[in-house]
């Protein structure tokens, strides 16, 4: 079992149970006009204390839109802390759809508990207390959380993403260098996105945390300077011209890497070649077009990421017709390769390689 696994299934189990709860919410029975209107529909702290809970009502014209409003009531209740930081969970959640998180943690439990945590229109440990319909044309719910069940989850929440960012970012001198150590760190820069967010519900429910969460600009300035130190070598046999190569450096670039010389760990190698087609009857030029190049680790000997185009085209000479198999490469290399590059360096940081 893994370090992180060992650290968070204690932890977070907790948390699942907590976040099946906030999604799915305790529902009361039906309440219907006969019984009354409840205090909390008009006012829901003489219900519910604000010393102890934090508590919002939602209602509409069905049970599961006042419950759904109820949930986003309750959200706003902690106010630009939540909203503000809605834009920090966006690569948090692309890091749990990647797999990049839970890739660390090999209990099913606490990923669960992970993927909830990436909500925020339901808070983790709410749920939906009561619901009443007035008999007419409205129905209400009330969402509420607990203050120090809540903070107790959170604080364990934190202290989990707090533990996956020490690990991904325990790295020798040349394990950091590498593109598998520059993905961590974007990986951890992520995280902690994320768990500033934790952070700051954590604090307005008023929990203890034992220190400040990590800041993620400073993850992400560190993935930068580590990109900056891994030149990638580009060498493409047959390409007179220039252009393929060019292409290539393009999109490297455009990631923040240098190009390198002999001493690369990493090579783009790859070789073209144009040979005549012969077509009956038809006067223009054809030629065929081949294009392999693999990505590889000078240092292992891996291939990381192998890479084939290939096609015909033709025009009035053979050089014509090879030129424009060479638009067409650069297109396909800027569609095709550039995708396929980010797919593998976002596969590194989820551990499917």
């Amino acid at each position: 079992m893994s370090k992180i696994a060992k650290c968070l299934i204690p932890a977070l189990a907790v948390l699942f149970c907590a976040g099946c709860a906030g999604n799915a919410g305790s529902r009361g029975e039906y309440a219907g006009p006969s019984r009354g209107e409840p205090a909390w529909v008009s006012d829901v702290d003489q219900v519910y204390s604000r010393l102890r809970y934090a508590a919002a009502v939602g209602y509409g014209p069905g049970r599961a839109i006042a419950e759904k409003e109820a949930f986003a009531a309750l959200v706003s209740v902690f106010g630009q802390t939540v909203r503000v930081d809605r834009q920090s969970m966006v690569g948090y959640q692309e890091a749990l759809q990647q797999n990049a998180v839970s890739s660390y943690i090999r209990n099913t439990e606490v990923n669960n508990a992970i993927q909830t945590s990436a909500e925020l229109d339901t808070l983790i440990g709410a749920e939906i207390r009561d619901y009443w319909y007035d008999g007419r044309d409205t129905h209400y719910a009330v969402a509420v959380m607990e203050k120090s069940r809540a903070a107790s989850l959170y604080g364990e929440l934190v202290r989990a993403n707090r533990e996956i960012i020490e690990t991904l970012t325990a790295m020798d001198g040349e394990e950091k260098y590498s593109l598998n150590g520059y993905t961590r760190y974007q990986l951890a820069a992520r995280i902690a996105a994320g768990n500033q967010v934790f952070a700051n519900i954590l604090s307005v429910l008023g929990g203890p945390s034992s220190r400040e969460p990590a800041e993620a600009e400073d993850f992400r300035q560190e993935a930068q300077h580590i990109v900056q130190q891994i030149p990638i070598d580009i060498r493409v046999e047959n390409d007179r011209t220039g252009r393929i190569k060019g292409a290539f450096a393009k999109l490297i670039s455009g990631r923040g890497f240098q190009s390198g010389g002999d001493g690369s760990r990493y090579v783009l190698d790859g070789t073209i070649s144009f040979t005549p087609v012969e077509l009956p009857g038809q006067e223009n030029k054809y030629v065929r077009y081949v294009l392999e190049a693999d990505l590889l680790d000078r240092r292992t000997g891996a291939v990381l990421l192998p890479y084939t185009v290939s096609g015909r085209e033709g025009h009035l000479t053979t050089a014509e017709a090879e030129n424009r198999a060479l638009g067409i490469i650069e297109k396909e290399i800027a569609a095709a390769w550039g995708a396929a590059f980010s797919a593998y360096l976002d596969s590194l940081s989820s551990g499917e390689r």
